[in-house]
């Protein structure tokens, strides 16, 4: 398949084949590109505000996600839409995936002074999308370069990830050892809550709602290998529990050699 039609027209119905350039797939030369401009712009940003009040900084920050959202929420439907995708439907698509939730939640986390969800973003939200990036579900991958799937999926997980960070980075949230495990404990109560929403969701509304992957690991490599492992739904998702657990300990453990290195803890300095 080939790259049809001009303009936004042409742009929102891009699609992968072989006719496509610069196709991206994890750890190709565009996606090393795409992912690098993404890690820039997320440290100019930190430099940009760093010195600005904690009020700028918190407007800007829920501003920047709010616009994350609109991305995400178009390259969704974009998805549902179109006709080479029907395994993509409104059904499975509710803002219910942990990543979707982290893209609302972090329009909220820098406005208000709710430490669990600021936790929830700076740790499993981070890293969570870290990992789409690293391992995305096959409906994203090979996707062209400047097309809307490919634009709208990488930027709106970099964006999540790049936004959690920023809440310690620029003073909003204090990260440490402790805030990292009880926020996996906060991710945990919210895949038990979402269990039972699959089941009502793949009996009365749609049979492949599939919302924190748990009955089904979408071809992500890392859901795939532990779903070979137990191929048992929602019981495989458990075994990520170590990768959550290491994940946010590294997380905490660098933010605490950064407060080292500078002299002085990472995270909340003033008030917001």
């Amino acid at each position: 398949m080939t790259l049809e039609g001009t303009g936004l027209a042409g742009w929102l119905a891009a699609d992968a084949g072989s006719g496509v350039r610069w196709p991206v797939a994890p750890f190709n030369g565009p996606w090393c590109a795409y992912i690098a401009l993404l890690a820039l712009a997320g440290i100019g940003l930190h430099f940009a505000l760093r010195h600005r009040s904690m009020r700028f900084k918190s407007r800007t920050l829920a501003a920047i996600a709010g616009a994350n959202v609109v991305v995400y929420t178009a390259y969704t439907f974009q998805a549902i839409g179109n006709p080479d995708l029907p395994q993509v439907t409104l059904g499975q698509n509710l803002p219910f995936h942990f990543c979707n939730i982290m893209a609302w939640a972090l329009i909220l986390a820098p406005l208000v002074r709710w430490n669990w969800l600021r936790a929830l973003c700076c740790f499993p939200g981070t890293l969570a999308g870290v990992l789409a990036l690293t391992s995305p579900v096959d409906v994203y991958v090979d996707r062209p370069l400047f097309s809307l799937a490919a634009l709208g999926f990488f930027s709106v997980h970099s964006v999540n990830a790049i936004l959690g960070t920023l809440l310690a980075t620029l003073g909003l949230f204090r990260p440490s050892f402790r805030e990292a495990f009880k926020s996996v404990g906060y991710f945990g109560l919210m895949a038990l809550a979402i269990f039972p929403l699959n089941l009502v969701m793949r009996a009365w509304v749609d049979a492949g709602a599939n919302y924190f992957y748990q009955f089904e690991p979408e071809n992500a490599q890392i859901l795939q290998f532990f779903h070979d492992l137990v191929p048992v739904p929602f019981i495989y998702t458990l075994l990520l529990a170590p990768i959550a657990i290491g994940g946010v300990s590294i997380q905490a453990g660098l933010y605490a050699l950064a407060g080292r290195v500078m002299g002085q803890p990472v995270g909340m300095t003033e008030r917001v």
